[in-house]
């Protein structure tokens, strides 16, 4: 059976006093930042605390690792290849499979360089991941360990009875960065502006060369255009396959400042890198010269390290738990049981009223035999917000378990509304009601080619975190919009349930392992 509970977790102590300083901090920090104004469509609401309170509350969870618990179980396969760059070594300890996911155990020693591109490829060198998480921590001075998790690796191509872990690169860890190379470049009040400019400057890094070839200064933005030619024994590295990542970056600095470029466009033709970076944000009318530096942080190593596969299938049972809430329901539909993790799969019904709920998060906690099982994540189906989806615990031992409480904690839900206004500065100040709150466009006005709207909210009535706003422009092609949100004191329209709603949950957790 599970068991219950949507009230807010509730760690023991002086939590409440530490939250409360948080959110003063939260709110102080807000009105600090430069006030930007924004415009309206639609109306998302958050109903949350700030995460910079709520982080409070989740480090009295603690973390267990399902890998390391799965490796006492004997789930594991013993590697132990240890690799070397210079005087820094990588060790591959342990692989745990579970289904098509797979986890790697590694120890490092030194502190030169972090891992850099990771993959798992088959016999002929194909990437079979579809994207991997690293975490670690360190020992002492000179010793750190960690786990990579590759999930759903797509097994189909592999032809014999393992895969390799490939390691392409190191990251050095220079603070600051190290500047590989570096030439100067007048910019005089007689260079055309909105148009291209040939400038033919050459800069040579351990990797290649880059060719610069032109440069476009606009209003406020400059871009340039390039050519990374890769020398011989590192051309295979700059396919479509690995794109740009091992790209020595490229940055601008004037005025005292470093500008690092904010997007662009990538092309390779005939092992040629050819290459666009902007620079948005960049007082083109306030220099007469400017540095391109090169910065060169990426060790190119290649290393692949042989792994075992071994069928670890997760156990599946299907679930038909219904968790009943103020906003809906919240339905248990299935649970699988692997070797290094529990994973429950929900999904949520809106209740009348409540249709316009697009996205749930939620806390939970789960025990069974007197054990609690620490928390690993939540995901979204599809890895989109929406109203299901999986969260995952350690691992259960579910040979000797005939029950499990699934506890519930605390629930964020997304509120989307299509109530909204054509602004126009004839027409300000106007009113959106959504959700029983007030929201105020008291501001509009034109400046330095940019449309500035200020939006305040009912704070008498406000019983959700945060709002954004969706907009649109009839006719844009494109349209950049940057937000800033500047609140007053957090006031909870029902504090005393809130209080209550902590203490339950602290009754119902009194035995969790807080610490």
């Amino acid at each position: 059976m599970a068991g219950h509970n949507y009230d807010v977790p509730h760690p023991p102590g002086d939590l409440m006093d530490r939250i409360k300083e948080r959110l003063v901090e939260h709110q102080q920090e807000k009105r600090r930042r430069r006030r930007q104004l924004a415009a309206v469509i639609g109306v998302v609401l958050l109903f949350a605390i700030p995460a910079s309170a709520y982080n409070i509350a989740k480090e009295y969870r603690g973390f267990a690792s399902g890998v390391r618990i799965a490796i006492e179980n004997a789930e594991g396969i013993e590697i132990g290849q240890t690799l070397r760059y210079k005087n820094w070594s990588l060790t591959i300890d342990t692989a745990v499979w579970e289904d098509n996911d797979l986890a790697v155990t590694y120890s490092v020693r030194g502190t030169a360089f972090r891992l850099g591109a990771l993959q798992v490829v088959d016999e002929n060198g194909k990437e079979i991941n579809r994207g991997y998480a690293v975490s670690g921590h360190a020992l002492n001075e000179a010793v750190s360990r960690g786990t990579i998790d590759f999930q759903d690796l797509d097994l189909t191509s592999v032809q014999g009875e393992r895969v390799w872990l490939r390691i392409l690169s190191l990251i050095k860890n220079e603070t600051p960065p190290m500047v590989a190379a570096s030439i100067p470049l007048e910019i005089s009040p007689a260079m055309p502006r909105g148009e291209w400019v040939e400038v033919k400057k050459k800069l040579e890094v351990e990797k290649g060369t880059y060719l610069l070839r032109n440069i476009y200064l606009g209003r406020d933005d400059i871009r340039l255009e390039f050519d990374f030619i890769p020398r011989d024994k590192y051309r295979e590295f700059y396919t479509s396959d690995l794109d740009s990542r091992f790209l020595p970056m490229v940055r601008l600095r004037a005025g005292g400042k470093s500008y690092a470029y904010g997007g662009g466009s990538m092309s390779l033709k005939d092992g040629v890198v050819h290459r666009t970076v902007h620079f948005d944000d960049f007082p083109v009318e306030d220099i007469s010269s400017l540095q391109i530096d090169v910065i060169d942080s990426v060790v190119l190593v290649d290393w692949k390290v042989p792994i075992p596969i071994q069928a670890k299938e997760a156990e599946e049972r299907a679930l038909t738990h219904e968790i009943p809430l103020p906003e809906g329901k919240l339905l248990l539909t299935g649970m699988r049981l692997g070797t290094r993790s529990t994973a429950i799969d929900f999904t949520f019904k809106p209740a009348h009223g409540f249709e316009g709920i697009t996205s749930i998060m939620f806390d939970a906690y789960l025990k069974g035999n007197g054990k609690y099982y620490h928390y690993h994540g939540f995901q979204h189906d599809f890895g989109r917000p929406g109203l299901s989806g999986t969260i995952t615990f350690d691992p259960v031992r579910y040979d000797n378990l005939e029950e499990l409480e699934f506890i519930l904690g605390k629930i964020e839900y997304t509120y989307t509304t299509d109530a909204g206004v054509t602004v126009s500065p004839a027409h300000v100040p106007q009113t959106i009601e959504a959700l029983g709150n007030t929201f105020v466009i008291d501001q509009m006005e034109y400046r330095e080619g940019r449309t500035l709207l200020h939006v305040t909210f009912d704070r008498e009535n406000r019983w959700f975190f945060n709002a954004s706003f969706d907009i649109r422009v009839p006719g844009a092609t494109s349209l950049k919009v940057r937000s800033e949100t500047e609140m007053g004191p957090v006031e909870w329209r029902d504090e005393e349930d809130l209080k209550a709603g902590w203490q339950r949950l602290r009754e119902r957790l009194k035995d969790y392992p807080w610490g």
